[in-house]
């Protein structure tokens, strides 16, 4: 987790925090005081003030460099700024780095590179800029225990730091802090409710686990003690947990109160390695050097011992090799209460050499990988080895051993053969062992298939483990026999042994001018490989196996390798032919667009390659693995080399599905890529899946998807080649999934559709200026003189306050664009070439209301902007879209707060030399009617992604929509305003969120009851009851049903749009239960989403979470929606979108999954219309790649924030516990968005407010009314309570864990009338997890009405039950601008498909 200057996420005490245990208190030196008294220097005496003026005038010169870092590198201009740091060292005064921890004794500085906290999107290296010496180090902090990795800050007076690479040099030193760090958070991971831990562990049971997370770190050498270093740190580990004890939730433990946690520490202070009571700073430094020499001490030990655990050969297997005989993927899934093997035998296991460990038989075991997914015992080295690439684990049922297994007898020096003469020829050996094996009964445990070839392929295909073990086998007779040898040599010709791919390159060049000379087709043509090839190709492979496997003594590694078969190092392996063996077949068909000749089939060694086929290509340069690809043409090019153009297939697991998908599936691109025809190695079976849309096709597609799986299942026990299936276009960069384009894939007509793409898209980022010298294109957008166009903020200059450091005030300081007329393009004389940089443009300003006040930004419409006689010039860079202005009367109708057109409207010319306003003259034109084309299609066919108002559908038109978990209906209300959808059922399971949907969607059907029973009750309607699984409980609901209610209830075919946000609370950062039991329960309800569109198949789906959603379980959750819909036959797009950017003012992340039918047109993401602070919101789609699916308007968009002013300014004051439903307004509205809100509404409801004890009633009333006011400006003082007794007027728990939780900022926090409102919870108080909940001017909690037009409800709307019920359906609510967003996106889809 990242730290920011407004998260409240969990951090650990810093190094200069006193600890909350009085024996490990580390002592604060005059520094620790200077952030809060920057005179403390001055109040020095003698000596020691001589010394501190010494240190302040270096910091300040040092600060210099600091703080032009800071300026250098983007990010939040704040007071205490947040940036990384990388390739840094810490170091004292003269230079010598030491460990952080010394900043308790000494001053320490830091040199390194800093960088902005976000990291760049680009694919290029980051620049950051590098800083030497500058600080001091203020502080140390840990972080991310919610995200299981270590995240180390420092801080300085002017910056805090991420620290995420330490300099080459510095890694020894500040490797023993990191893992002390990962040791809290592997133990906090362990403990804490939060992240699925146990509270209850023994010390034993605790430390097992953390041994076992800790064990597959990378950076602890092999066989380290981690045990003995957990206890070493128990102290460490205890303060900075203890630490973590902020305010205490409902049924929520803390850390201080675990016994496993204090046993921990006193088992560490009974083995010795406890802190002295009273350690001066001479007594400190002396322990941290002693530390860090036993744990550079402990390293040696440990990378000795792994480097002689590792002298065995080993052999290793790649997972994709031996799919084909195992079964289809399954997971590991147990109810019983497993132990860890650390627990039955100790710890005394930790760090010795594998020839010790104790031994056990095991018993109805499985092994399964990180993901529980069950994966084969052939993946497991056979001996141990220092770079185990693969974590797996294993569980079964334990026993002593009784002696019953195989074990080597080291003692046999010979041994007899019996039926089969080993040392006979190795290519008849390998043959009479086919034979004989292929003669066995079904009944015999060897048996593989009665016909030979199927054993050829078996056996080599796991021929690694059958060669390791004749390799471990101790008669030199048996282990060098002939068998062995001519194994090896079919392994390679089948491609089967990894190593063969990382010397392929090395093998293909010192190959080359043999290949006219060879036919390779025989194992002995491979022998006659030169000595100088074979030596060469040796001495590669041992570099390989010691980068592998560990140092080793080189004979002893010599004598292994030579163990080996050579007849391996073939100039060029079988799949691979020549020249020679390649010709066309058949006539030319054509020519490429650049005179190439296209032929339609070409031969290689005999086997057919087909245009429009898959086939396996084996090329230099594609990474380590072979591809797939479809063969959209091939040509022959002007050298006489036969090429084959091919888009390249992916395999589930490399996209964001992850391991949910099917192995067979493969997920056509729009990547393609050129290689020679004798690259080619094999012909694939790729059948394009295209099954028949609609519910009624449901029951007939899924019995074709059970035969095909059966078959699937067949061929891999008769060990008959894996035939792959494809059914959708996987596209990384647009977030999605679309159905497979058909129609335009391996036509064989020398042009390739991904190509095409390719070629629009520099053609849209090309930048050219017209003949005339009067217009332009950029990024794909026309642009000419007297158009209207948006300018980057920053190329004016900015006034106003910076970003405020708390979580309400993020947006203020922020720009939208601003909006100017072109007026002139000036292009350098005779250029070469014309680029954005370098071509100026001349533009007239428009000014903002928000450019000439505050109080003119309040009380103007947000649309409106002034003409001026500002004319500047800048590059065409600058320019970062195209708008319109008009006459007020010439704007369309906006009846929703949601702004999706980019048009404003001009009727005054503003002077900002006199500041006046002045009507606008006649003469200045503006866009004129007659300039506008009437005709809506052709009107956004002009102007691409700038929309005039859309023809609404009628009722008839509109899609007939079913919503589940309705809520209170924020969603419906939102797709409904925008013209696109008629909800006409809905269902909620809480009777007050249905009674709110009712009262604002009459014509709605709306059953409250569990969604699960009403899908069963619809399936026993349709007669589809033996296909519904579901509890027997559900069923006697259903019974319970009148008829009524079943014969209103949807049916197949008549619902088009399903949309729906199920329980959001088992995802929710907001839910500290988020591994109970009722959360798992929530997590089930999108089974049960999921299990609607299954049923229904409607035309359109869109589900919405919350943020948490995409990582949640480590996103197996969202892979598998994903996945589900996929499996369905939808088309799929995901994302997540920031609702501060369409019109509310609140800060809401929600996650979105759209689906379309393969007959439909997958609807967009909306564009943001409105700046809000904050980065790009990322998915990941693999370790090194992510998507967003929207742009951050941190750094401007089309219009400017909308505030907590503009929100509820027009709202009367009412006190604390304000109880009236019902009221006048008692003034007229004043921002535009206050006249959107009201409407026509006369009445004002709902605008009262929770009622506050009269402690927290106080405290607000001590809460200054200023913008980020919060309980840090409470006085440290006592009150009395009407009962006489004495209170704290600032919480206990606040002050004592501020540091570890970023200061509590927010809590018995103020709004800002000039920023935002947090996110909307369903229980707003002031020490909740969102605790920015008092109003700026009046001492009390916001109101219903307040958070409802936070959330973008129209005043009209109502809510039901008491006030915890209207504060939990608004928290639980999609804000209906942003739901009129996206319907309105939807809306263009059908649109779309209509108009083709």
């Amino acid at each position: 987790m990242r730290k920011r200057t407004s998260d409240t996420s969990k951090a650990a005490p810093s190094g200069t925090v006193a600890k909350p245990d009085s024996n490990a208190s580390v002592t604060t030196k005059p520094k620790e005081l200077k952030r809060n008294r920057p005179d403390s220097s001055e109040k020095a005496s003698g000596s020691n003030s001589r010394k501190m003026l010494k240190r302040a005038a270096a910091s300040s010169a040092i600060a210099e460099d600091e703080i032009a870092g800071i300026s250098m590198t983007s990010g939040p201009n704040d007071p205490q700024p947040n940036r990384r740091l990388t390739d840094f060292t810490f170091h004292i005064a003269n230079g010598k780095p030491h460990p952080v921890e010394v900043l308790e004794v000494d001053d320490l500085f830091i040199s390194g590179t800093i960088l902005p906290l976000e990291e760049s999107s680009g694919k290029g290296k980051e620049k950051g800029v590098r800083c030497e010496g500058f600080g001091r180090i203020e502080s140390w902090t840990i972080s991310g225990y919610e995200e299981g990795r270590p995240v180390i800050w420092v801080s300085t007076n002017i910056a805090d730091y991420d620290c995420v690479q330490p300099a080459n040099g510095y890694k020894r030193l500040y490797s023993l802090f990191f893992e002390k760090a990962n040791a809290c958070v592997q133990v906090y991971q362990t403990l804490s409710n939060t992240s699925g831990g146990d509270p209850n562990l023994t010390l034993n049971e605790l430390l097992a686990r953390v041994f076992r997370s800790m064990s597959t770190s990378k950076t602890l050498p092999l066989e380290f003690p981690i045990r003995e270093f957990i206890v070493s740190k128990g102290e460490f580990i205890y303060n900075q947990l203890i630490g973590l004890d902020g305010a205490p939730e409902k049924n929520e433990r803390t850390f201080r109160d675990m016994p496993v946690l204090t046993a921990l520490k006193d088992e560490s202070k009974k083995q010795g390695y406890s802190v002295p009571p009273k350690e001066d700073g001479n007594m400190k430094l002396a322990r941290l050097m002693l530390e860090e020499e036993n744990w550079q001490s402990q390293q040696r030990k440990s990378r000795h011992r792994a480097g002689a655990s590792s002298s065995n050969f080993s052999f290793k297997i790649n997972e994709d090799e031996i799919a084909n005989d195992y079964p289809l993927p399954a997971y590991y899934n147990t109810c019983i209460q497993e132990t860890d093997e650390y627990i039955i035998f100790g710890f005394d296991v930790d760090g010795c050499d594998s020839s010790e460990l104790p031994q056990a038989m095991l018993h109805n075991w499985s092994l399964y990988n990180s993901d529980s997914r069950l994966i084969s015992l052939e993946l497991l080295p056979m001996n141990p080895c220092a770079n185990i690439d693969v974590t797996i684990f294993g569980s079964g049922i334990m026993r002593d051993d009784d002696g019953s297994g195989y074990f080597l007898d080291d003692d046999i020096q010979s041994s007899s053969s019996s039926g089969i003469d080993l040392g006979s020829h190795q290519s008849s050996i390998v043959l009479d062992v086919i034979k004989r094996v292929s003669e066995y009964d079904k009944d015999h445990p060897a048996y593989i298939s009665s016909h030979p070839t199927m054993v050829e392929s078996y056996v080599i295909v796991h021929g690694q483990i059958i060669l390791q073990q004749f390799s471990e086998y101790p008669d030199n007779a048996i282990k060098k026999n002939a068998f062995a040898t001519g194994l090896y040599d079919k392994m390679e010709q089948r491609h089967q042994n990894k190593r063969l791919v990382k010397k392929k390159v090395v093998l293909k060049k010192e190959a080359s001018e043999y290949e006219s000379k060879s036919s390779y087709s025989t194992i002995e043509d491979s022998k006659e490989s030169s000595n100088c090839e074979i030596k060469e190709a040796a001495e590669e492979e041992e570099d390989v196996d010691h980068e592998e496997y560990g140092e080793e003594d080189s004979e002893d590694f010599e004598e292994k390798k030579m163990d080996c078969p050579h007849s391996m190092l073939k100039m060029k392996e079988s799949g691979s032919s020549s020249n020679n063996d390649v010709r066309w077949d058949g006539e030319a068909m054509g020519q490429t667009p650049s005179g190439e000749a296209i032929y339609q089939r070409a031969i290689v060694c005999g086997e057919s390659v087909n245009v429009g086929g898959f086939v396996l290509v084996d090329k230099e340069g594609f990474n380590e693995f072979s591809h797939i690809c479809l063969v959209e043409y091939m040509y022959e090019n002007s050298k006489g080399e036969k090429i084959i153009h091919g888009r390249l297939m992916m395999r589930g697991y490399h996209t964001v599905l992850g391991n949910t998908v099917d192995d067979r599936e493969l997920f056509l691109t729009n990547d393609c890529q050129e290689f020679e025809v004798n690259d080619f190695v094999e012909n694939l079976v790729v059948k394009t899946r295209m099954r028949s849309w609609g519910y009624q096709h449901r029951k007939a597609n899924a019995e074709k998807d059970k035969a095909d799986k059966e078959s699937a299942e067949d061929r891999k026990h008769k060990g008959l080649s894996m035939e792959y299936f494809c059914r959708s276009l996987y596209w990384p960069q647009r977030g999605a999934f679309f159905s497979l384009p058909v129609e335009s894939m391996g036509l064989g007509n020398g042009v390739c559709h991904s190509c095409k793409l390719k070629e629009a898209q520099r053609e849209k980022e090309t930048f050219k200026v017209n003949l005339s010298m009067t217009g332009f294109t950029q990024n794909g957008i026309e642009y000419n003189v007297h158009d209207f166009v948006y300018l980057a903020p920053n190329q004016f200059a900015a006034n106003g306050r910076d970003n405020e450091t708390f979580k309400g005030g993020r947006n203020v300081g922020l720009k939208a664009y601003v909006v100017c007329q072109l007026l002139e393009i000036e292009v350098p004389n005779a250029p070469q070439r014309t680029f954005p940089e370098s071509t100026m443009v001349k533009v007239r300003r428009f000014y903002r209301p928000e450019d000439i006040s505050s109080r003119k930004a309040y009380s103007s419409d947000i649309r409106e902007v002034y003409y001026s006689e500002d004319v500047v010039k800048l590059p065409a860079i600058a320019i970062q879209g195209k708008c319109e202005v008009r006459k007020k009367k010439d704007l369309p109708a906006l009846d929703s707060t949601a702004i999706l057109d980019h048009m404003f409207f001009c009727e005054h010319v503003y002077d900002p030399v006199n500041e006046a306003v002045k009507q606008l003259p006649g003469h200045i034109e503006l866009s004129s009617m007659k300039e506008r084309v009437v005709d809506d299609s052709a009107y956004r066919k002009r102007k691409g992604k700038y929309k005039e108002e859309e023809s609404d559908f009628d009722d008839k038109n509109r899609l007939a929509t079913l919503d589940i978990f309705a809520g209170c209906g924020g969603l419906s209300e939102g797709l409904q305003q925008a013209g696109v959808s008629l909800t006409k059922w809905a269902i909620e399971y809480e009777e007050t969120a249905g009674e709110a949907f009712n009262l604002n969607h009459p014509e709605a059907l709306m059953f409250i009851n569990n969604c699960n029973v009403i899908l069963r009750a619809v399936m026993s309607a349709c007669g589809d009851g033996d296909d519904c699984i579901s509890t027997s409980e559900a069923g006697k609901f259903v019974e319970k049903l009148n008829e009524k209610v079943i014969n209103s209830l949807p049916r197949p075919g008549q619902v088009e749009f399903i949309n729906g946000g199920p329980p959001c609370q088992g995802f929710s950062g907001m839910n500290r239960f988020n591994q109970s039991t009722w959360s798992k329960v929530q997590c089930e309800m999108i089974l049960a989403f999921l299990s609607f569109a299954d049923y229904f198949r409607p035309k359109y789906f869109l589900l919405e979470n919350v943020k948490n959603f995409v990582t949640f379980n480590k996103g197996q959750t969202f892979r598998l929606t994903l996945a589900s819909l996929l499996e369905m036959g939808y088309q799929v797009r995901f994302g997540i979108l920031e609702a501060g950017a369409y019109s509310v003012s609140q800060s809401r992340k929600r996650a979105f999954i759209w689906a379309a039918s393969p007959e439909e047109t997958l609807p967009e993401w909306p564009e943001p219309m409105h700046v809000f602070a904050g980065p790009e919101l990322k998915v990941s789609l693999s370790k090194s790649t992510h998507y967003a699916a929207v742009r951050s308007t941190a750094n401007g968009a089309p219009f400017r924030a909308i505030t907590v002013r503009d929100t509820i300014g027009d709202l009367p004051a009412v006190i604390n516990g304000a109880s009236t439903t019902t009221m006048e307004y008692k003034s007229e509205p004043v921002s535009w968005f206050q006249h959107k809100i009201r409407g026509d509404t006369q009445v004002l409801t709902d605008h009262i407010s929770k009622e506050m004890n009269e402690l927290n009633l106080i405290r607000c009333k001590r809460i200054p009314k200023r913008p980020g006011a919060d309980w840090r400006n409470l006085p440290n003082e006592k009150v009395e309570l009407s009962t006489g007794q004495m209170a704290d007027l600032i919480p206990w728990c606040l002050p004592n864990t501020a540091k570890r939780h970023n200061q509590w900022k927010g809590l018995f926090g103020r709004l800002d009338w000039e920023g935002n409102f947090p996110t909307s919870v369903t229980d707003p108080q002031p020490m909740g997890k969102v605790g920015m909940c008092f109003h700026l001017d009046q001492d009390r909690i916001i109101t219903i009405r307040e958070c409802a037009r936070s959330q973008g409800f129209p005043d009209s709307y109502k809510f039901a039950g008491n006030i915890q019920h209207k504060h939990r359906q608004i928290g639980n609510a999609v804000p209906p601008p942003l739901a009129f967003s996206l319907g309105r996106k939807l809306k263009e889809a059908v649109e779309g498909k209509c108009l083709k």
